[in-house]
């Protein structure tokens, strides 16, 4: 309300764009929520994460099938195994630990760790250290 209300004719002017307003805000939400894709992806909109070293993040989901599962049952796992008698404040610190070490998981980490352990029981013995099969891995202690 920019506009000073002085009279009755100011104020009638004013509730009529209110309600014009209403009208056109309740109109936008019934198009956001008209079909459920348009409410999953509204929902989704939620969790978008900010972009980083220049990659675009969609959301929740932007990562493949290893990065999703691993965010999901890293957290489980690590909870309900090794700190079962835990604190809840040990857990959350634990789950958001596992949270942040399962972005670095992903399909190429999982085809280089496979490839790796093809290689070292088939028994080839002109590998030198493991860094070698491996090329050059994510830190997840960073």
């Amino acid at each position: 309300m920019a506009n000073e209300i002085k009279n009755i004719d100011d104020l009638r002017y004013e509730i009529a764009q209110l309600k014009r307003l209403e009208t056109i805000q309740r109109e936008e939400i019934r198009e956001r929520f008209s079909s459920p894709s348009a409410i999953i992806s509204s929902i989704f909109s939620v969790f978008q994460r900010p972009a980083t070293d220049g990659e675009k993040r969609n959301g929740l989901f932007d990562g493949d099938i290893f990065q999703n599962l691993s965010s999901l049952l890293l957290p489980f796992i690590l909870n309900n195994t090794f700190f079962k008698q835990s604190s809840g404040i040990i857990k959350t610190l634990v789950g958001l630990v596992s949270q942040k070490a399962a972005d670095y998981i992903n399909k190429d980490l999982i085809a280089n760790v496979w490839e790796t352990i093809k290689k070292l029981l088939s028994g080839n013995k002109n590998v030198e250290n493991i860094e070698t099969i491996a090329g050059t891995e994510p830190n997840l202690f960073v």
